[in-house]
């Protein structure tokens, strides 16, 4: 399976003071490293003014932001667990907003892989003890473990 997630995209105590900025951030990143075309930070905040991604899960929230896949180089996950959380607008109710604590952005190089994506990630995060563990882990190495863990999206090859 090809690897979603890496200890190298994944920023725990992300600080953003907008849904925006953490987007911006995060989509960089993913640029920084490669995986994405220099359009996709901005195609990323654009899709989420038209189609909002903020989750409401209760206690902790999410957003799972993604952009068109001719942005995308190399299919990956970027995690951002923000230091305080922030608004999204909702994905259920776009004029309503939601703080959220996590960030889920998604760079996929095929249409169809958003949904496979999108119902193991769900699943993962209706496990309210599973999304508290993410948003206490310290440090890259904690949330890697616990996502490749609990996930069947993949991980680094090892060897």
């Amino acid at each position: 399976m090809i690897s979603l997630f890496s200890r190298d995209l994944i920023i725990t105590s992300l600080e953003a003071s907008s849904a925006y900025e953490a987007l911006n951030v995060l989509g960089n990143l993913l640029l920084e490293k490669g995986v994405v075309k220099p359009s996709f930070p901005a195609a990323v905040i654009e899709r989420e003014k038209k189609f909002p991604t903020g989750l409401e899960l209760g206690k902790y929230n999410v957003a799972i932001p993604h952009a068109d896949t001719q942005h995308v180089l190399q299919d990956s996950i970027a995690v951002g667990i923000l230091k305080t959380p922030v608004s999204f607008a909702r994905m259920d109710e776009p004029t309503k907003t939601v703080e959220v604590h996590t960030i889920f952005m998604l760079a996929l190089t095929q249409p169809h892989s958003h949904l496979s994506v999108l119902k193991e990630l769900t699943s993962f995060l209706q496990d309210g003890e599973s999304l508290a563990n993410l948003i206490s882990a310290q440090n890259a190495e904690q949330v890697y473990s616990l996502l490749t863990q609990k996930l069947r999206l993949g991980g680094e090859e090892k060897g």
